[in-house]
């Protein structure tokens, strides 16, 4: 079944229900209309549609611009957070957007943590995502990359555990179905006893 967490050396245990997973982008994604080098689909292709001095698509009789993103205009835009995006070159920009907000996640749920005595050192930060399995065949360690590195920066301030070997030697990181439909993370952070 696993190692063990020895009780007595819990120091906090915390259980965040519906963790997130996505990362709001954009509240209202801009509208993009249809220019001259973009590849036209048929239905434009005739004679109720020409192109403009500006090179966008219009309809001829109502003058009116052709949308482009018409299922996405005006929706939010999400970005499902994955440990992967960092090596397959994801934008730096929205590489900080991501963090960010899975920073602000943390703080907000962790915030009635207190710093951790110094005699209570070395610790492990045990991680256990519980979510249902679904359809989908996910890879933990995708999904576990960001939220661990994210999670030892934000403890560095919350209790005062800098994420170098002499505070933290185990970040142990696991996945348990859920019996139902619901998400929930539960950090674990305990004493180790090198001895």
């Amino acid at each position: 079944m696993g190692y063990r967490i020895d009780e007595k050396d819990i120091i906090y245990q915390v259980s965040i229900g519906d963790y997130i997973e996505y990362v709001t982008l954009s509240n209202k994604r801009r509208p993009v209309y249809y220019k001259k080098k973009d590849k036209i689909p048929k239905k434009y292709q005739n004679d109720k549609y020409h192109f403009n001095k500006l090179d966008e698509l219009i309809n001829t009789e109502t003058k009116e611009r052709v949308l482009k993103n018409i299922r996405s205009v005006g929706k939010p835009r999400y970005k499902k957070i994955s440990g992967q995006d960092i090596w397959v070159g994801l934008n730096h920009n929205l590489r900080n957007n991501i963090a960010n907000k899975i920073k602000k996640f943390f703080y907000k749920n962790l915030k009635d943590l207190k710093p951790i005595p110094i005699k209570l050192f070395p610790i492990g930060v045990d991680i256990k995502f519980i979510k249902p399995q679904g359809t989908n065949n996910w890879d933990l360690d995708n999904l576990a990359l960001i939220y661990r590195k994210v999670l030892l920066d934000c403890l560095k301030t919350i209790i005062g555990a800098d994420d170098s070997i002499q505070f933290i030697r185990e970040i142990p990181t696991r996945y348990v179905p859920s019996p139902d439909e619901s998400r929930k993370l539960i950090i674990t952070i305990y004493t180790i006893n090198d001895e």
